[in-house]
């Protein structure tokens, strides 16, 4: 039992290690795109708009300012928008076969743990065991 207390315990750590290892990852893969479109934007205004303005860099940095501000609203917006679609249609699809399969599985194994635990503490069926259940 302790043993298997254990296993659990190290397959939890193990999963949280992930989860974290996956989220730096994909931070510093964020940042890197965003260090890549900064550059970008800056060659973009340096090479085609900047030439109109005259040489101060207030009015560059203010351009430059405005225009990254744009877009990370605009992308903002059109990825919040995506995400509420794809929620909306997720909850509105009907579960696969396989979805509803693995919960009648989880049910059932549920209910052998509760069966065997009630053998344990004497209990002639489950059904005692289900009300005290979380």
């Amino acid at each position: 039992m302790l043993d298997q207390q254990i296993d659990m315990e190290v397959v939890m750590i193990h999963r949280e290690l992930m989860d974290k290892m996956v989220s730096l990852a994909t931070s510093a893969f964020g940042l890197v795109a965003a260090l890549a479109w900064n550059t970008l934007i800056q060659n973009l205004i340096t090479d085609y708009i900047a030439k109109y303005f005259p040489k101060s860099s207030v009015l560059w940095s203010l351009l430059y300012a405005v225009l990254v501000t744009g877009l990370a609203v605009w992308v903002t917006v059109a990825l919040s928008r995506l995400a509420a679609r794809i929620v909306r249609r997720e909850e509105t699809r009907e579960p696969s076969q396989a979805e509803v399969l693995e919960e009648a599985i989880v049910k059932a194994l549920r209910r052998v743990r509760m069966e065997q635990e009630a053998a344990k503490l004497g209990h002639a069926d489950a059904d005692a065991l289900e009300t005290d259940a979380p």
